[in-house]
């Protein structure tokens, strides 16, 4: 199952705990109404007004005159953000941020582990707002579509669980705006063609809409009978994984200077997989922008290794295909998963610079065993100071 996790008007819940004088009233975070502001998050007290996120300032000032707004917070939102992550990181190792406030966690191969996923989620729930003191509405299905259009009508504070095979009975009735993915442009095409609800979509010929909306048409039809192809987690049952991760001192785009970061952190990550004797087959590469826009990219490896440097090559040509934006980097972090045995034995023909590869790695982690993991620097990681890695808490 799939579990959606969105924080309730969450720059402005967080604004409410720096400070609790702005709870139960009409709240925009956002830039001046008397310039060219613009609503970045605004409170259901506001919402009733119909302030609305991506407004303008003097727009929602027209709508609601008695709006208060106040400055953006963002290194506390990222704090808040980061401690909804330490919650979510107790239930499954396979979590996907698509921004700040709202995740996806797959709890497929960790069925033997919970009761029910709705269970879970309603646990989360509570701990998010016991321990975080923020409201999370929470999702549940058996694909990430149906999770968001859960959490959607979860909304605020609450949980909802679509069953496996009611999908469409519950997509039915909703209106066409309601599936995610269909802006005003397309809600207004849709409507022209006589479709209203979201069971209208479902009874269109999959080549109709094909023919009027490209592939986007295919998509759209099969999200109108609650399927959905990006099954987090499907491809990958097995819940053991290894990540090591760093927020950064300074938001940053030096590039040898995060490659250096990512060696280390990759050093951390095999050092546990071979005294674990194990190798993985996926890396993963977690980036948070300055922004706080999250990224996460994977490659999955014809072989499984524990080797630093097949690893760290992979992860780095995961950071050039996912920093596209040239935005300072937060935070980065490695997740290895589809963890195999390590047996120790080598291919029958095995390389010979992968046979020097092994030797010289269990001599390094038996000197980092007597003497401590920092008693050694390997590859990009030596350009680090070592006071530096020493004081870094790496989770």
């Amino acid at each position: 199952m799939i579990l959606h996790v969105d924080m309730d008007a969450f720059f402005v819940a967080v604004e409410e705990l720096l400070n609790p004088a702005l709870r139960g009233k009409p709240v925009a975070v956002g830039g001046s109404p008397t310039g060219r502001g613009v609503v970045t998050s605004a409170s259901y007290e506001a919402r009733k007004f119909g302030v609305r996120s991506a407004m303008a300032s003097s727009q929602a000032k027209r709508l609601c005159p008695h709006l208060i707004f106040v400055p953006g917070h963002y290194e506390a939102y990222a704090d808040y953000s980061d401690a909804v992550a330490d919650v979510l990181r107790k239930y499954s190792p396979e979590i996907e941020w698509v921004s700040i406030d709202e995740a996806y966690i797959s709890l497929y191969g960790c069925e033997r582990l919970y009761r029910s996923a709705a269970a879970v989620g309603e646990t989360i729930r509570q701990e998010i707002l016991n321990k975080v003191h923020l409201s999370a509405s929470v999702g549940v299905a058996r694909n990430r579509l149906m999770a968001k259009v859960a959490s959607d009508y979860a909304k605020p504070g609450g949980l909802l669980f679509i069953f496996p095979g009611y999908e469409e009975s519950f997509l039915k009735p909703l209106p066409i705006r309601a599936l995610p993915g269909i802006g005003e442009k397309m809600d207004k095409e849709l409507q022209e063609m006589g479709i209203l609800t979201i069971g209208d979509l479902a009874k269109m010929p999959a080549e109709l809409l094909r023919a009027a909306f490209g592939i986007n048409g295919w998509v759209l039809w099969k999200r109108g009978h609650g399927m959905d192809t990006a099954l987090l987690g499907v491809a990958d049952r097995e819940s053991k994984s290894i990540s090591r991760e760093l927020t950064l001192e300074e938001d940053t785009v030096d590039e040898e200077y995060l490659c250096a970061v990512l060696h280390f952190l990759v050093e951390k990550a095999t050092n546990e997989l071979r005294k674990t004797r194990r190798k993985t087959k996926r890396i993963t590469l977690r980036l948070r922008y300055s922004d706080l826009q999250r990224a996460t990219r994977a490659s999955t490896l014809d072989r499984a290794t524990n080797l630093d440097e097949t690893i760290f090559s992979e992860a780095v040509e995961l950071l050039k295909a996912n920093w596209q934006r040239r935005v300072r980097i937060r935070l980065i972090g490695i997740h290895l998963s589809l963890l195999e045995p390590d047996t120790g034995q080598l291919e029958l023909f095995a390389d010979a610079g992968e046979i020097k590869a092994r030797s010289l790695y269990e001599k390094v982690d038996l000197v980092r065993e007597r003497f401590g993991f920092d008693s050694l620097s390997t590859g990009r990681s030596v350009l680090l100071k070592k006071d530096h890695r020493r004081s870094w808490e790496v989770s």
